[in-house]
């Protein structure tokens, strides 16, 4: 009897070990790599990737990996896609001192000489602010969303964003080869009187700039729950400042 048990336990240990070379080959390294990569994209922590590239139990990876099939089974462009990115970095550029005082709506409606939206003066937004020089990001967007999606829900995500009204005018007026042309939108983060964003999000409107024909700009200003969805294959521009 116990000849028989230990030549069954020699054959369990055959059979663990041909299973274990199996798997090896089924997942090579470069694949389990590969799997690491889409679950730490999909969230999952440094640590818990490591354990799971590290562990040679069959039956419990096995079980994880039927777990986790979706993802598995998903191409990384698939997973990056459902991470819902919707702003891709074009370039960064400088912005010099700005110094808006004595600048009126009229003044500053020359700047668009196709044309100028009268509700940037009925919501008070002001073009006096002084600023040192700045870093200027531009990101293009890639991915159909709404101001809500890609430029952040919270007062802090918006006050990153936020630009000076003197910043939004320099930047149109003296750098318009930056603004995306072909008659796609321009946005700017702007606030009511250049306050920080308040917390309801209630002062925060994003100027739509456009570009037309010989180099005449459209400028609009629309309110931050605006609901329109803005499509990503157009590639219109967002321009912040540099955190």
């Amino acid at each position: 009897m116990a000849k028989a048990k230990y030549k069954q336990q020699d054959e369990s240990l055959r059979d663990e070990s041909k299973r274990e070379q199996t798997m090896s080959t089924l997942y090579s390294i470069g694949q389990m790599n590969q799997l690491g990569d889409a679950l730490e994209m999909a969230g999952f922590s440094a640590e818990d990737v490591t354990k799971l590239k590290q562990y040679k139990g069959l039956g419990n990876m096995l079980l994880v990996l039927s777990g986790l099939a979706e993802i598995i089974t998903k191409p990384v462009e698939k997973v990056v896609e459902e991470a819902k990115v919707y702003l891709r970095r074009l370039f960064e550029f400088t912005l010099g001192f700005t110094n808006g005082s004595g600048t009126t709506y009229a003044t500053a409606g020359k700047v668009f000489q196709g044309y100028f939206s009268p509700d940037f003066e009925k919501w008070g937004i002001v073009f006096s602010g002084a600023t040192r020089e700045t870093k200027v990001t531009v990101d293009e967007l890639v991915r159909d969303g709404k101001f809500s999606d890609f430029l952040g829900v919270t007062a802090t995500e918006l006050e990153k964003c936020r630009m000076l009204g003197s910043q939004f005018l320099a930047i149109c007026r003296d750098y318009p080869n930056k603004l995306r042309g072909e008659g796609y939108a321009n946005f700017f983060v702007l606030t009511k009187g250049d306050r920080t964003v308040a917390e309801d999000l209630s002062n925060v409107f994003v100027a739509d700039v456009y570009v037309f024909g010989r180099g005449k700009l459209v400028a609009y200003l629309r309110g931050f729950r605006n609901d329109d969805v803005w499509l990503g294959g157009s590639r219109r521009r967002v321009f912040s400042p540099q955190q």
